[in-house]
């Protein structure tokens, strides 16, 4: 089942299913764990709606065109994701100091989660006086140990160093205007900047529509999903396939990436809420199981306990009839 079968699957189910509980002692009803269920359901298949509901408002129709055109297996996916396209959000001119900042936070979150990333980062800017972003020359005039107490490595903070001493004294005025072969041509030449940081850079921040990071592997692997690819086994798609693979997204190739980074996003939610779905009906299904197993036990042990006292009462009664016959015994032979 693919992404988009898969998330139509899981909206209808989610307008299908009935309405949360909202009556307190309709909940106290409710074991806890069923309430804990309940409420993680509601709020992993939340998360799948909100991702899967068709809105592409801020990509231009002709954009749009183009891909129902020359792929509309992609324009019929594209439909399915409902976060504004961030290629297409409104911002700033793209400027020198910018694009420094920029590459400072991309050397900043490399290989990190993003949560660890950000607070890095605000420890990063905290070295700083308070106010906009520290500029190329602040930045390399601190030592690389005052940088490490911001949390970035011995190696990251070599790099920022020297993106701020490139930035300082070796920027081209014109590298805004440049196109992304030479842009790519001069970030490379700093340490810590490699090609696929200059496609993020030049996607997200100088807003290039038609790039195709070749290194990023989620993308690699979308590419070959969606267009039914099998590389070589323990291989995956070239740089040279990726290209081949994407002509029919030229010269939009960024905006093709995003919704493939979002499909993938998608889908792991989509597994992410089956996988839990899964797991909670096996562990009602191991609860009610338990349960009969109980109820069992202590039937059983009912039974055990009644049919224990059955035969102690008739143990009495033997008993006693046998001393009564003995006494009889006595008593005829004393009076012979």
């Amino acid at each position: 089942m693919n992404t988009i079968q898969l998330s139509k699957k899981m909206i209808n189910e989610q307008s299908s299913k009935p309405k949360p509980i909202t009556d307190r002692r309709k909940r106290k009803e409710m074991t806890s764990a069923e309430v804990i269920s309940d409420v993680k359901q509601e709020k992993v298949l939340e998360e799948v709606v909100s991702i899967s509901s068709t809105s592409t408002s801020l990509v231009p129709k002709e954009i749009m065109k183009h891909f129902k055109k020359g792929d509309p297996k992609f324009y019929e996916a594209m439909q399915t994701i409902e976060r504004p396209c961030a290629m297409f959000e409104e911002s700033s001119p793209p400027t020198i100091d910018g694009a420094f900042q920029s590459l400072c936070r991309a050397i900043i979150y490399q290989q990190l989660a993003g949560s660890v990333a950000g607070a890095i980062y605000i420890r990063f800017l905290g070295l700083f006086p308070p106010g906009p972003f520290p500029s190329a020359s602040e930045i390399a005039s601190k030592d690389v140990d005052v940088l490490k107490t911001a949390g970035v490595s011995t190696r990251k903070a070599e790099y920022l160093r020297g993106t701020a001493e490139y930035f300082q004294s070796s920027i081209p005025e014109n590298f805004i205007s440049m196109n992304n072969d030479d842009i790519a041509r001069h970030l490379t030449s700093i340490r810590g900047i490699g090609q696929w940081t200059v496609d993020i850079f030049l996607m997200f921040y100088m807003k290039r529509l038609d790039v195709l990071p070749v290194g990023d592997l989620a993308i690699r692997k979308a590419m070959a999903s969606h267009f039914d690819v099998t590389p070589a086994k323990g291989k995956l798609l070239s740089g040279d396939e990726m290209v081949d693979l994407a002509r029919p997204w030229e010269p939009y190739r960024s905006v093709a990436c995003w919704y493939l980074w979002q499909l993938t996003d998608q889908e792991a939610a989509l597994q992410k809420a089956e996988k839990l779905k899964q797991k909670e009906k096996a562990k009602k299904k191991k609860t009610a199981k338990k349960v009969i197993v109980h109820k069992c036990f202590h039937s059983k042990k009912k039974k055990k306990k009644k049919k224990t006292k059955t035969e102690k009462r008739t143990a009495t009664k033997n008993a006693d009839n046998k001393r009564e016959t003995d006494n009889y015994k006595k008593n005829t032979e004393t009076t012979l």
